[in-house]
């Protein structure tokens, strides 16, 4: 939701060498110039890819992304739409000097996507449950945590009941841009609901019991309750550009490296934790909502909303 304030970096010299990327997302454009959009004390975001999404420079892998740079520090003298360029040979600007760069020389490619860890089979009802008790325990609050808990509804969660309980299926689309902060609570639920289908697709997450006739021959998820990704693509213009960032992303089934260390961790059974959740204010809290959620529906359990203080099980 809510990400830490901008800090100024153009009081670093800048006659270091440039900065080394160690990992290149899948959706990082090279060799292009592009414009610094925003700077935190944890990301340098770009924009001037072609399909509307920032590219982010960072420095932790847990802020891995496929549409971020991994790199050893932060480049020098970095100045709001100033230029910089990921990979490339150094060009000469105007004035004589190289115009700043990112070297990606040997740098490895970083896919975004879940991987061998979660093969196996594991129950989407064991899996819902972990993850509840996640929120339940560290989640935080100001985003989708009452959809999950007890917790009471907000202006925010209400509107999300409404769009998700619709009479004739829910409409994903109208959570686009929801909320408030850098990736809006709808967005980051929306990027949860859309990997929760990864997993169901992939059978990560095995539907049984009435979940299992939900399922299509192929393990795929219920095409009644499916996030509908083209109105997704049709609304990415009504969100902040960190939230289309994430949405656009998520659409590829490329997911941010905290939450698949997040996902993997609970199908291994590994102990999951308050750091699980430690990402943005509420971001990680509303995407693991949006798992939750979504595989709920595929297990379409029999108890609905009543009231405001029902966790959302549908």
């Amino acid at each position: 939701m809510n990400g830490p304030a901008p800090i100024p970096f153009s009081g670093l010299p800048s006659a270091l060498p440039p900065p080394v990327a160690r990992l290149v997302g899948a959706m990082v454009p090279l060799a292009v110039m592009l414009r610094v959009h925003s700077v935190f004390d944890r990301a340098v975001n770009l924009e001037g890819a072609s399909n509307g999404a920032l590219v982010s420079l960072v420095v932790r892998p847990r802020d891995m992304a496929a549409t971020a740079v991994l790199v050893d520090r932060f480049p020098a003298g970095v100045e709001l739409g100033g230029p910089l360029m990921i990979g490339g040979s150094p060009a000469a600007g105007a004035d004589g000097p190289p115009l700043p760069r990112v070297g990606c020389e040997g740098s490895a490619r970083w896919e975004g996507r879940l991987g061998a860890t979660t093969s196996d089979s594991y129950p989407a009802e064991g899996l819902a449950h972990r993850l509840e008790a996640l929120v339940g325990t560290h989640g935080r609050d100001g985003g989708m945590a009452p959809l999950v808990s007890a917790a009471a509804d907000t202006p925010v969660t209400r509107f999300a009941r409404a769009a998700i309980e619709g009479q004739g299926g829910p409409d994903w689309s109208r959570l686009v841009g929801l909320g408030i902060g850098l990736t809006p609570s709808g967005d980051d639920f929306l990027t949860g609901a859309l990997l929760a289908e990864c997993l169901l697709a992939a059978g990560s997450a095995r539907p049984h019991h009435l979940g299992a006739q939900r399922a299509n021959a192929e393990g795929a998820p219920s095409d009644d309750i499916s996030v509908d990704r083209a109105t997704i693509a049709a609304r990415l213009g009504g969100t902040t550009a960190a939230g289309r960032t994430l949405l656009v992303a998520a659409l590829e089934e490329r997911f941010p490296a905290y939450l698949l260390n997040l996902v993997e961790t609970a199908i291994a059974d590994g102990e999951l934790t308050a750091d699980h959740l430690e990402h943005g204010h509420s971001s990680a809290t509303d995407s693991v909502c949006g798992i939750i959620v979504r595989l709920r529906m595929e297990l379409r359990f029999p108890r609905t909303v009543v009231n405001k203080n029902t966790p959302l099980i549908i």
